[in-house]
């Protein structure tokens, strides 16, 4: 990654999927809880990752006005990034960047967009039925979307 800061945020998932999977004797509802955990933290860094991807191409610009003006608006409205809205952001910016990143294999989207999903569900107090295999799943799926917005914007 070129972002060091995204490349910290993706240390912190990979570093707790890891401590997750050194538990011994765990049951099925820890397991359970676990799974919710990562969904949450997942969705919580991916938001933050893209964000700061976004604040840190628009430093290079050097215009304080600008820079100060995008992320007052993009901190005010993008949470929950699912596919859609990483296209819309980013085609705001660039219509190419939401070409390139709606090039990306459909399982890598269906992954963003099932974290999200199993995220929401999840604040809302619905039933979520995911497993840590989905998760890490969903995870090592939906990163070659990080990585894609990494590299276009920086």
């Amino acid at each position: 990654m070129k972002s060091s800061l995204a490349e910290k945020y993706i240390k912190k998932i990979e570093l707790a999927i890891e401590d997750i999977d050194n538990f011994s004797n765990i049951s099925d509802l820890e397991k359970s809880y676990l799974a919710k955990f990562l969904v949450v933290f997942i969705c919580g860094i991916y938001e933050e990752i893209i964000e700061n991807v976004i604040y840190e191409r628009i430093d290079k610009l050097k215009n304080v006005e600008v820079s100060t003006y995008i992320k007052k608006t993009v901190s005010g409205t993008f949470q929950n990034p699912n596919m859609e809205k990483i296209k819309d952001l980013l085609g705001k910016f660039n219509p190419g960047w939401k070409s390139e990143i709606s090039k990306l294999p459909i399982e890598s989207q269906t992954a963003i967009d099932n974290i999200i999903t199993q995220k929401n569900s999840l604040a809302h107090g619905n039933d979520v039925n995911v497993t840590l295999k989905d998760i890490k799943r969903y995870y090592k799926d939906s990163l070659s979307v990080i990585n894609k917005i990494d590299d276009m914007l920086l």
